[in-house]
């Protein structure tokens, strides 16, 4: 086991630099830092000049990945840079690039205090479902099913500064905002799921005739996830 999470690692490190060439994103810096440890790459994404953050959460998480091939790496401390489309795995006192084309799918893991770890489970769908699609994004698996499976998308979307200076009013800096994006996909589309119950509930019923009295009866409130959660199993039924 620790000879193929070697081998592993080796491999990221190599395709690191590839990656990095390619993207103009990461480059060696023998004398920078990030979070306050010595590390052998650095971001050259400008961050004081943008508000907000290019990760999917900032924290480090407990994660594991299957790479491209089944081979996986377990239990290492994960981040997913949603603007590059890969993750950062901390490594000792190192940060090692690994790209998402060589990523089959990941899974990290938050843990709060007093409360269970909460797990994220995220897919790309070609490799997923062994489907013809040209989307290499990941989506988070919230509920896997027969007929449906419940996705979601988070995708970064960059305010420009509007700072007037006649006024002195607005923003000098640009800012990052998270967006996040609810769908369904039945093994064929890609179907986002509207805002509203109507338009959501008549999706739904081209899945599974009757959801909407299912919805009704049991009380269910669409904006909230575990509800949604039990809409798309009852479909899947």
């Amino acid at each position: 086991m620790k000879k193929t999470v070697l081998l592993i690692l080796t491999m990221i490190l190599s395709f690191s630099t590839t990656w990095a060439q390619r993207n103009q994103i990461f480059a060696l810096a023998p004398n920078d830092s990030y979070s306050g440890e010595a590390v052998n790459v650095f971001d050259l994404r400008d961050k004081k000049d943008k508000l907000g953050s290019v990760y999917w959460n900032d924290l480090w998480a407990d994660g594991s990945v299957k790479l491209i091939g089944g081979k996986t790496v377990n239990d290492m401390p994960l981040k997913y840079d949603l603007q590059a489309n890969g993750l950062e795995i901390k490594v000792k006192n190192d940060i090692k690039v690994l790209p998402g084309d060589m990523i089959e799918e990941f899974i990290i893991s938050y843990v709060h205090e007093g409360e269970e770890a909460i797990r994220h489970h995220f897919i790309r769908l070609d490799l997923f479902f062994d489907k013809d699609i040209i989307d290499h994004r990941f989506y988070e698996l919230l509920q896997e099913g027969g007929k449906l499976n419940l996705l979601r998308k988070t995708e970064l979307e960059t305010l420009q500064p509007n700072y007037v200076t006649a006024l002195d009013a607005g923003s000098v800096k640009a800012k990052i905002l998270k967006k996040e994006k609810l769908m369904v996909f039945d093994g064929a589309r890609l179907i986002v799921l509207p805002r509203g119950k109507k338009k959501k509930l008549k999706i739904l019923e081209n899945y599974k005739a009757g959801i909407s009295g299912f919805y009704e009866e049991s009380g269910l409130k669409h904006q909230k996830m575990e509800d949604l959660v039990r809409m798309i199993q009852y479909a899947n039924s």
